[in-house]
């Protein structure tokens, strides 16, 4: 009867560590499937966000030079706002707008920038921008 007790015992400690094993394998499995879930989910979100982008593109200048030598000192003193921005005429799209302020912001910033006349260059930027979002009714 001890004889029999000892086996069940020993087979009971054999199944238990079988399925312990079987538990841990499939929590292993759980978690590659939710890395393998997340991570195609993160290439989807990035994808997406690129198309959202290329649909909210305009045909602006990606990168704004840092040497403006090119244009016309009387540049910054254009009546015409969009001019100012580098916009076409008459631009009404408040997100480019916005866009655009925030290229020429960065760029010309006094704290930031190291072009010449930087405040009065920013200062037109800042005045067209402000402008343009009037006209826009913003």
């Amino acid at each position: 009867d001890e004889h029999v007790e000892e086996g069940v015992e020993c087979w009971l400690l054999k199944e238990q560590n079988r399925l312990l094993k079987q538990a841990a394998i499939r929590a292993r499995a759980s978690l590659e499937h939710e890395k393998i879930f997340l991570k195609k989910k993160a290439e989807k979100e990035l994808e997406l966000g690129k198309n959202r982008a290329k649909q909210r593109h305009i045909d602006l200048p990606e990168n704004l030079p840092l040497d403006d030598s090119g244009l016309s000192k009387l540049h910054w003193k254009f009546t015409d706002p969009c001019s100012r921005l580098g916009l076409p005429n008459n631009c009404n799209n408040v997100g480019v707008i916005k866009r655009q302020y925030r290229k020429f912001a960065l760029l010309y910033h006094p704290d930031k920038s190291e072009v010449c006349d930087a405040e009065l260059k920013f200062h037109a930027v800042k005045e067209a921008y402000e402008i343009l979002l009037e006209r826009a009714g913003h």
